[in-house]
């Protein structure tokens, strides 16, 4: 890509320094980025952290150009008005009335602003797409009424099935957990709120302002993970709150956020999270149960960060992945134990293996040289001697390369095999560590 007359290498998520004042668009705080280019020296800019592109947030300003103070004033003015427009008073006022109409057909949601509608807003909204006969009983899965909008990047809105709702509801039962942090999954938090036999309590953490209309603030609050912002100024003291009173142990957190983020951004934006909430850094890697749903090919990355393992399931989207040969490539990585994780045999998909002591993939098949039932993708695998670990069974090692590949897979260079810099094509390190990287 070009961008004028240079190369455009990419751009990766920077921590803002504590220096260092972050300027504020339309949609809230925004977060700091870093632009690669090609014979040029690479530089940082803040952009929207809830749109990923201009026509949902036209804002862009270098981090080293003066802040506009005129505009700053608009965008906090804009933000502060979208707030008290979603302020729990308010729309729990408009949901009491929503409630309070006599039949279902009174009930209508406007699917377009995914917004209840009272009586007299009808008209407002005429041009719009509208549903009819709400049921007291669906406001409590909002996800249901709403369905995911494919054109709306900036939520990454996809739903887990109702099989992976129910492997994960089975596990939380299992582990005996009695609080569960949602983030980014608001259709688990509402199958456990519709489920009252259960002695289980949950908290959403999502940035998708529509769950505001049904969910009172000690059940959810709008945040944005990536630059760990709260939208209402005691939202971290409501999850302090749900959690206080609460053993690490019997706590457990779920977060499925937008696949496009970098382990490091994620990973450094939870321990942010946890410091608000008055929990130390080895939380994520040892005291509080977590599943972190992300796909298998980042899995050495989050591996190497937090010592998670990840469990041989596919979690299924209702529409994402559909249509993939292999099926989803979305796996979930925890600290839990594995062996601690059940998953269900009935749909042939998977096994139990005796010797790992853990649910595997049904094709997986157990390796004595490598004393594991090596498969992040389901199929099976053969163990190479050369390389000293289990590769794909259509692959074959190849002594040019000195790797394993596909056999119809034309064969590399030595030096291909290898990541290189793209700013200086040298192999000993990447576009992070690179000294012309200023």
């Amino acid at each position: 890509m070009k961008l004028g007359n240079t190369a455009y290498l990419g751009v990766d998520y920077c921590d803002t320094p504590d220096d260092v004042i972050t300027p504020y668009c339309a949609h809230g705080p925004t977060i700091l980025f870093r632009r690669y280019l090609k014979d040029r020296p690479s530089r940082k800019f803040f952009a929207c952290a809830v749109h990923r592109t201009k026509k949902g947030c036209p804002f862009f300003q270098w981090v080293d150009s003066s802040i506009d103070k005129k505009r700053q004033a608009a965008n906090l003015k804009t933000f502060e008005r979208n707030k008290r427009k979603n302020k729990w008073k308010r729309l729990r006022n408009r949901l009491k009335s929503f409630i309070n109409y006599t039949s279902d057909e009174c009930r209508r949601v406007c699917l377009t602003c995914e917004t209840l509608l009272l009586s007299d807003e009808t008209n407002e909204h005429k041009t719009h797409t509208i549903q009819q006969c709400i049921s007291v009983q669906q406001l409590l899965q909002p996800s249901r009424i709403f369905l995911p909008d494919r054109e709306r990047t900036s939520f990454a809105q996809e739903y887990f099935t109702s099989s992976t709702l129910q492997v994960i509801n089975d596990n939380i039962s299992e582990l005996g957990v009695k609080r569960v942090i949602c983030i980014g999954t608001p259709t688990l938090h509402e199958s456990i709120l519709s489920d009252s036999s259960r002695d289980v309590c949950t908290f959403l953490l999502d940035l998708d302002p529509k769950y505001g209309q049904f969910f009172n603030p000690n059940l959810y609050q709008r945040f944005n993970l990536f630059n760990t912002h709260f939208y209402s100024s005691n939202g971290a003291v409501k999850l302090q709150n749900f959690i206080s009173s609460t053993e690490l142990s019997l706590v457990l957190v779920v977060l499925d956020i937008p696949f496009g983020a970098k382990v490091d951004v994620i990973y450094s934006s939870l321990q942010r999270l946890w410091k608000l909430v008055g929990w130390n850094e080895s939380v994520l890697t040892g005291g509080v149960p977590t599943l972190w749903i992300f796909p298998y090919f980042n899995g050495t990355e989050i591996i190497q960060k937090t010592n998670f393992c990840m469990l041989q399931y596919r979690v299924k989207y209702e529409y994402k992945y559909a249509k993939c040969k292999r099926g989803s490539p979305v796996r979930i990585f925890t600290n839990i134990p594995i062996q601690q994780f059940k998953l269900p045999t009935r749909s042939n998909e998977y096994k139990f293996c005796e010797d790992c002591n853990m649910f595997v993939f049904t094709n997986a098949s157990h390796c004595s040289k490598c004393n594991s039932c090596e498969s992040a993708d389901g199929c099976s695998n053969h163990h190479c001697d050369t390389c000293g670990k289990c590769v794909k069974e259509s692959f074959k090692h190849c002594l040019r390369c000195r790797v394993c590949h596909p056999v119809n897979v034309a064969c590399l260079a030595p030096e291909d095999t290898r990541s290189k810099c793209h700013i200086c094509k040298d192999y000993s390190h990447k576009r992070r560590q690179c000294p012309y990287n200023t």
